[in-house]
């Protein structure tokens, strides 16, 4: 029994490196998206003739109202 609930406790743990390295690779890939949308969109307001205080404003905007899907509650402190 003692084995059977070692072997349980590793496999627990094995998930769970499994399920955070997964998601490690799910935010690098949504940083690299959020980058080039942000690119993209100083690119227009520049063309837009938006002063630099403007634009860094709408783009801090924008970042506030973007979700990040990767990040879930109950492992954030172990992805930071």
């Amino acid at each position: 029994t003692e084995s059977f609930n070692n072997m349980k406790d590793g496999f627990r743990t094995q998930g769970k490196q499994l399920r955070l390295d997964d998601l490690r690779t799910s935010l690098e890939i949504e940083k690299e998206s959020l980058i080039e949308k942000e690119v993209d969109l100083r690119d227009k307001l520049k063309l837009e003739g938006k002063s630099k205080k403007q634009i860094d404003k709408s783009i801090e905007d924008w970042y506030d109202n973007q979700k990040i899907w990767s990040l879930h509650s109950d492992v954030d402190s172990e992805l930071s």
